[in-house]
């Protein structure tokens, strides 16, 4: 569902729709603006991140402008094995018509990601017993070298606005997307078909039951190749009635 809200034209919010990466809700796209600025940041920290930004405007006439944003990220996981992320993004601007009646804009957004995930420590509780975390070193990994969740989207988005006179306002905005992902994550399962013999054999300290473990938790690599187009019109008027 998409919602149109009433904001001024140059920090109108838009909600990206399928776009979102994270689960984000409501996000603002970083069109062009008519001024000149460039703002980059470099940040580091503990799990081996490391990220930088770019951020590059410039008014190129009375009435248009571009814009380009860049952004790197790589990170890992503390004191977890083998978990990491790494991702890039860029998008393009440029507007015509800005500050005037009539304006075009146009942005083109990419961003991929490359990560390992990550589901935490199994946990296994003794008959009679609550439930507590494998007696392990908090840094182990429980998936493979096969794990990953790769992501890849294009996403282009054009927005006309125009003034009819001083209290109505016309938008259309028009937003095509392109999507893949692919996604695998197993997870250790205990081989034995019931639970609870499971348990039995692995507590009952005979080396004889010993439960084997085996990699499960998925069958195979998911694949996902999406598009998607939508178009919006909003017309907004601002009047007094009833005095």
């Amino acid at each position: 569902m998409s919602k149109a809200c009433r904001c001024s034209s140059a920090h109108r919010a838009r909600r990206s729709g399928a776009a979102v990466f994270g689960g984000a809700i409501n996000t603002t796209s970083k069109f062009a603006r008519l001024d000149d600025f460039t703002t980059a940041q470099v940040a580091g920290g503990s799990a081996d991140l490391a990220r930088a930004t770019l951020d590059l405007n410039r008014n190129v006439g009375a009435t248009t402008a571009v814009r380009l944003n860049v952004m790197a990220h790589q990170s890992g996981l503390a004191d977890i094995d083998n978990a990491e992320s790494e991702r890039w993004g860029a998008s393009a601007a440029i507007g015509f018509g800005i500050g005037t009646d009539t304006s075009l804009e146009a942005l083109y957004f990419h961003q991929s990601d490359d990560r390992v995930p990550y589901y935490g420590v199994p946990v296994v509780a003794a008959p009679g017993q609550l439930a507590a975390p494998l007696p392990v070193d908090r840094s182990t990994f429980y998936g493979t070298e096969h794990d990953r969740d790769q992501t890849e989207a294009d996403v282009l988005t054009v927005r006309i606005a125009h003034q009819a006179n001083d209290w109505l306002e016309l938008h259309n905005d028009t937003r095509v997307g392109v999507f893949a992902r692919e996604f695998m994550a197993v997870a250790p399962n205990c081989n034995n078909t019931a639970p609870s013999t499971c348990l039995t054999d692995f507590f009952d300290g005979n080396d004889a039951t010993v439960p084997l473990v085996t990699r499960g938790g998925a069958s195979g690599p998911y694949y996902l190749d999406q598009w998607g187009i939508q178009n919006i019109t909003t017309a907004i008027a601002d009047f007094e009635a009833g005095g």
